[in-house]
């Protein structure tokens, strides 16, 4: 919600609910508010300790991040990693079109091989990984990592109808063109620190609301829907 008339009730119970908190005594509850202009945290809030502003379009270091891998460790069992990433992608690549079952599937598989392969390769986080797999020839950039030995089995069976060396279709590069649009707005040069916790040291997750601490979203209403599959 944003200040106004539709916001009186929400503003009111979050002013509420900051009211008698300190630096020492947190607030009884923790919300998470999305607050597009952003209003609603600085009309009520009662300081910086107990409330997170996360906004993309803010200049690095002024704002919290958000890490779509927080909590996770490359050293955890291959199947953790590869459920968390499939969540991701799934969610990314949605099913608009029936008829394209296929090339979702496909672009799905892909994806996550890749992510998968970064992750526990490299130890890359999800936005660098991302910046890597769009800017590289996918055909040639798929086939390096099926033949690296390190190459864990999980990427392997994703990519497994990739990256042949007798594919002379252009259904990669299609894939690659349709993530690329799907994942834009991360990957702009202004707001991609938003998801890299190796650029941005402020950053924030799920866990600080069970520390009552509230969490405000100050996501441009055209990016939210977009935003909105990471959080």
């Amino acid at each position: 919600s944003s200040a106004g008339k539709s916001s009186g009730p929400i503003l009111t119970t979050l002013i509420a609910n900051f009211m008698y908190c300190n630096e020492h005594t947190p607030p009884p509850v923790s919300y998470l508010v999305v607050d597009p202009k952003p209003e609603l945290c600085r009309l009520s809030s009662c300081g910086d300790k107990w409330t997170r502003m996360l906004d993309p379009s803010a200049e690095r270091g002024t704002s919290y991040g958000w890490d779509p891998y927080f909590g996770l460790s490359k050293h955890d069992p291959p199947d953790v990693i590869t459920d968390r990433i499939n969540v991701i992608v799934s969610v990314i690549v949605e099913d608009s079109n029936e008829d394209n079952a296929f090339f979702q599937d496909s672009a799905r598989n892909m994806l996550s091989g890749a992510l998968i392969y970064e992750f526990m390769v490299n130890g890359s986080t999800f936005i660098r990984s991302l910046r890597t797999i769009l800017s590289e020839d996918l055909n040639s950039y798929i086939r390096r990592i099926k033949s690296d030995p390190r190459c864990p089995s999980q990427s392997k069976m994703l990519l497994s109808e990739f990256g042949k060396a007798d594919d002379h279709s252009n259904a990669t590069e299609d894939i690659k063109k349709s993530l690329k649009q799907r994942t834009a707005v991360f990957t702009r040069s202004d707001t991609e620190w938003f998801l890299d916790p190796e650029s941005n040291y402020l950053m924030c997750d799920p866990t600080v609301l069970d520390e009552h601490i509230s969490m405000f979203l100050s996501i441009k209403r055209a990016d939210l829907e977009t935003y909105a599959v990471l959080f």
